[in-house]
């Protein structure tokens, strides 16, 4: 009985509810990169110093989690309501080799996603919201690698040929599923995953813009990076745009402002 009376006094808390207006859009973006390609970097870059260090490290991330902030203008237009959204996230890595001297490398990674996006969603199943979104995103990375020394200073000089800033940027598409829940009409609490769609087969290299560098691109495979002396050949040995792209889950918050 109590349980039934709760339920009732909720009812008009939970009613289902995305009128159309301006919403502002926060919560948490997870993207998962290819492992492939960047784990063989990090197993080739362990096996490579094997004997100069404690064990295998991981200089480069295959996933990030980051805030995502925007905004979405919906169209309720009775059995189902189309939504039109742009959020923007930032995902940020670094990670530290150390040799038995004390130096090693450090290596920081940085990418930004802005996605925009039109989904359709129905709360038939009240107060549940269902539905599917598609988008088109833009991602730029940034891989930057520095010398550092035992005394804790950095140096993107010539120390190492692996220094050098390295960027890139790519354009793809996305289709996903979303499931939440509308808590009366002001606020949506919505999880969206999403598959990345990609129809340009064309990879574009990290590459170091300084011509001052020793290497113009960020190797795939240390080994045969130390090997060619002359730089990589950026579609056989070079980690790309591609690489960086993969599922992504958003969880967030959707209040209506107006």
């Amino acid at each position: 009985m109590r349980r039934l009376v709760l339920l009732l006094a909720l009812a008009p808390a939970l009613a289902a509810a995305q009128p159309t207006g301006l919403y502002l859009v926060g919560g948490l973006a997870r993207s998962q990169y290819r492992a492939e390609p960047i784990e063989l970097f990090n197993q080739t870059y362990s096996d490579y110093y094997v004997q100069r260090l404690d064990g295998p490290v991981d200089l480069l991330p295959t996933g990030g989690t980051s805030p995502a902030v925007g905004g979405l203008v919906r169209v309720n237009l009775g059995a189902v309501a189309f939504g039109f959204g742009y959020t923007i996230s930032r995902e940020a890595a670094e990670a530290r080799s150390t040799f038995e001297n004390g130096s090693g490398n450090l290596i920081a990674t940085r990418t930004q996603t802005h996605a925009a996006t039109v989904e359709v969603t129905t709360d038939a199943a009240a107060p549940l919201v269902l539905g599917t979104s598609f988008g088109g995103l833009f991602r730029g990375v940034r891989v930057g690698a520095a010398a550092v020394f035992p005394d804790g200073s950095e140096s993107y000089g010539s120390e190492y040929r692996l220094n050098g800033v390295y960027t890139a940027s790519t354009t793809y598409f996305e289709a996903g599923l979303i499931a939440g829940l509308a808590v009366g009409d002001r606020v949506v609490i919505p999880v969206r995953v999403s598959l990345p769609i990609e129809p340009f087969p064309d990879r574009i290299a990290l590459t170091d813009y300084d011509l001052y560098q020793l290497n113009s691109y960020f190797p795939r495979d240390f080994d045969r990076f130390v090997a060619d002396q002359t730089g990589l050949d950026e579609d056989e040995a070079a980690l790309a745009d591609r690489d960086f792209v993969g599922p992504r889950v958003q969880v967030g918050v959707e209040v209506r402002l107006f």
